[in-house]
């Protein structure tokens, strides 16, 4: 299990302006996020973060094996940039070293900024904050091309009265294999956290998968919606298989839903 003895980086919270050991530089006021694997040992032929509760089903093993730590590298610094580039509000990567990913600081005078689940908001500030996840979400998916994966009022932050997101190492484009199931279940935590809070205006599981996707899949039940999901899944993987890449997106060139048949 690796510990912060091997890592040349020392971070300090509460200091300003201490230089690292074995660094001639300094970093201010930042997190220092930790992330391992459930795997026992990756060896140095692979660096993959992910969270004991691993959201990745790593179907693909033998594939994962043979990627290349610079490929992981680049993926995982890749995600924080499309969502920067689509303005969307979220940590900046200070430094990527082995398995030590370090996130710029979100807070203000030291003091780090809470997540919604801890934060206590008025109801019209709830209602901002719904709406602000929801467009995060649609921008994510559609100008990120990008699901989170694990989306949550315990990964999502309140600062400077806006949402930020984090934690968003395990994030997946649309087209992973199970990339439509994890959004929705995002969409499910985000409905029932926003719902509990009394906002009156926040959609259902369903509905929010349909405005974030833009898939208007129209199931009457959660059964029948979640086949269809897998549906969707699985004609993708059968593309795949087919032309050996991924489709580019579950959308039709007109921006309507797929259509439902083998090719």
């Amino acid at each position: 299990m690796p510990t912060l003895k091997n890592v040349e980086v020392l971070v300090f919270m509460r200091k300003k302006n201490i230089p690292l050991q074995k660094k001639q530089l300094i970093l201010r006021h930042v997190y220092l996020c930790i992330k391992w694997s459930t795997l026992e040992y990756w060896r140095q032929s692979l660096a993959v973060l992910v969270q004991e509760r691993n959201l990745l089903s790593f179907m693909h093993m033998e594939e994962a094996w043979r990627m290349k730590r610079k490929i992981v590298k680049l993926y995982l610094l890749n995600v924080p940039s499309r969502m920067q580039r689509a303005g969307i509000p979220c940590p900046t990567v200070v430094l990527l070293k082995k398995h030590i990913l370090v996130m710029s600081f979100i807070g203000h005078d030291q003091v780090p900024a809470p997540k919604l689940k801890e934060v206590k908001l008025s109801s019209e500030e709830m209602k901002e904050a719904y709406y602000q996840t929801l467009h995060l979400m649609q921008q994510l998916y559609n100008e990120c091309t990008l699901v989170h994966a694990d989306l949550s009022e315990y990964n999502m932050l309140w600062h400077a009265g806006k949402v930020w997101l984090i934690d968003v190492s395990q994030s997946v484009e649309p087209t992973h294999p199970h990339g439509l199931e994890f959004l929705f279940r995002d969409c499910r935590n985000v409905s029932q956290f926003f719902q509990k809070g009394g906002v009156k205006e926040a959609l259902s599981e369903r509905e929010l998968f349909n405005a974030v996707s833009g898939l208007n899949i129209s199931a009457d039940n959660e059964a029948d919606f979640l086949a269809e999901i897998e549906a969707l899944e699985k004609m993708n993987e059968d593309h795949v298989q087919k032309n050996g890449r991924k489709a580019a997106s579950f959308l039709k060139d007109d921006g309507g839903p797929p259509v439902l048949h083998d090719e």
